[in-house]
């Protein structure tokens, strides 16, 4: 008998604490979405680049950036943030955006990411 009362109250206690650690895990856990950005950048000065990739980098909203310096390609990804869009991208570019063609944005793992050489692009 006291074995039964014991594998019940172990059981009881079991199931409290893993409901405890799931209510716990969804409560904290907020998925958000992850959106890509990618760019041509028509700059030549490598130094110019590499400054625009390190601001980037010091976006919070910036998980991911990177600049292909022989391509001029910039793709990055985001982290924290409930929305993104072409403005987003260009006032984070700041005055590199005036040098910047052939965007594309869309979820990432969802939308498919044009592969370069960019074709049919603004």
């Amino acid at each position: 008998m006291k074995i039964i009362l014991l594998l019940l109250l172990s059981s009881f206690t079991f199931n409290k604490v893993m409901g405890q650690t799931t209510t716990e895990k969804s409560e904290n856990s907020i998925i958000a979405t992850v959106f890509f950005a990618q760019c041509l950048l028509s700059i030549d000065n490598e130094d110019e680049l590499t400054i625009i990739e390190n601001n980037l980098r010091m976006n919070p909203y910036v998980s991911i950036v990177r600049i292909d310096i022989p391509t001029k390609r910039l793709f990055l990804l985001t982290k924290n943030t409930p929305t993104f869009n072409l403005e987003n991208i260009t006032s984070w570019l700041g005055n590199a955006a005036s040098q910047a063609t052939c965007f594309q944005i869309g979820i990432y793992g969802i939308d498919t990411i044009a592969k370069y050489p960019f074709t049919n692009c603004n």
